[in-house]
């Protein structure tokens, strides 16, 4: 039906209104949430005990723990912490756009060379992904300060996913269609290099990934140490005649292939599995920075940073606590509008009942789960 999705009775969209989602009672999903995570842990420890370096795996992996607490904590008093995410990630993504319009004013940069691959306060341009994986969960007119961050940083990977889940959030053809052409656009005119440049400058690191996984392919050769395994494991050719690169290369540039050589196809169960139940009981929002994290895992992410083992536990956790609450100004009730209603009755009330009549701005002015156009 053209109009608005219906949403639920505090502004949130209802998980049965979603295709494919289930409720998941409280207990349920604290439930799942906690075997999640316990097989997350048990997964990564059998790997680090089989591994060659286990205490480069301990130190580089020191922030999980505390990470894993803290998402723990979250499911436990979700009922009382969710009315803050959204504030808090909003206050987050304009603060990581003051901070790359700052760089961008001043010159300041990360890449010698190339000045205007702007990253705010995050370590690396790349890590701009992270907006692409909150834009989703925030209102609407969030989204072209995310599309402008990732813009001014440059990154290909972080472009593809904030795409990829603005596509999942609209239902609107023409709204899909300006999003394909805004990504084609900027991928051709402002990103610094060619997605083939980026693949066959990665080839290596694959072929590295899969060879370790090859040698170890139950319980991988460790969290966290493809870097160890790198220049050892990297052969002298590569597929189409590739030079290999003998670089530093810290991670796999593929978050899959990167959990089976360190983890091995344990690991990528236990990952496997907490996102599929995480994807059955996760909202329409949730489930489009939930496909940002799947898309942008086969080009750059990776359980080395910090911020990613975060955001894949943090989607994963909002899945399956309760969802989260609309927040700011509810600007109108939002309902199914029969087909034979005229312009007047298919106008939006505001509590005071005044009357909004432009639904285009209602809907761009309204938090989080609100109305998703459809026609």
């Amino acid at each position: 039906m053209r109009g608005l999705r219906s949403t639920g009775p505090n502004g949130d969209m209802d998980r049965g209104a979603v295709p494919g989602a289930h409720d998941a009672p409280d207990s349920t999903g604290l439930l799942i949430l906690v075997g999640s995570l316990v097989a997350f842990i048990l997964s990564a420890a059998l790997s680090t005990w089989a591994s060659g370096y286990p205490l480069q795996s301990m130190i580089r992996g020191a922030w999980t723990p505390l990470i894993l607490a803290i998402v723990l904590l979250y499911g436990l008093y979700a009922a009382h912490l969710r009315a803050w995410v959204r504030p808090a990630l909003t206050v987050l993504l304009v603060l990581l756009c003051a901070g790359s319009l700052w760089q961008a004013h001043t010159g300041w940069h990360l890449e010698g060379g190339r000045l205007w691959r702007a990253h705010g306060f995050l370590p690396h341009p790349n890590d701009t992904a992270l907006a692409a994986i909150m834009a989703p969960l925030l209102a609407p007119w969030t989204w072209p300060f995310a599309a402008g961050l990732i813009l001014l940083s440059g990154s290909r990977t972080a472009l593809v996913g904030l795409a990829v889940a603005l596509l999942m959030l609209t239902r609107s053809w023409r709204l899909r269609a300006c999003v394909l052409a805004g990504a084609g656009i900027s991928l051709v005119a402002f990103v610094h290099a060619s997605f083939v440049i980026s693949a066959t400058s990665r080839m290596g690191a694959w072929v590295v990934a899969w060879r370790m996984f090859r040698e170890h392919p139950l319980l991988g050769m460790g969290p966290q140490t493809f870097v160890d395994h790198y220049l050892a494991w990297l052969p002298s050719t590569l597929p189409f005649g590739i030079a290999p690169d003998v670089d530093f290369i810290p991670w796999a540039h593929n978050l899959y292939l990167e959990v089976l050589a360190e983890r091995g196809l344990l690991g990528f169960a236990v990952m496997a599995v907490g996102l599929t139940l995480a994807w059955w009981y996760a909202t329409r929002p949730v489930r489009a920075a939930m496909a940002a994290i799947l898309v942008m895992g086969l080009l750059d992410l990776t359980f080395l940073k910090p911020w990613v083992v975060a955001a894949v536990w943090g989607v994963v956790t909002l899945s399956l606590t309760p969802p989260l609450p609309s927040t700011g100004i509810r600007l109108f009730r939002v309902c199914d509008w029969p087909s034979g209603w005229t312009h007047r009755e298919q106008r939006g009330v505001m509590p005071n009942g005044v009357g909004i009549r432009c639904r285009v701005w209602t809907y761009f002015l309204t938090w989080g789960h609100g109305p998703y156009l459809t026609g």
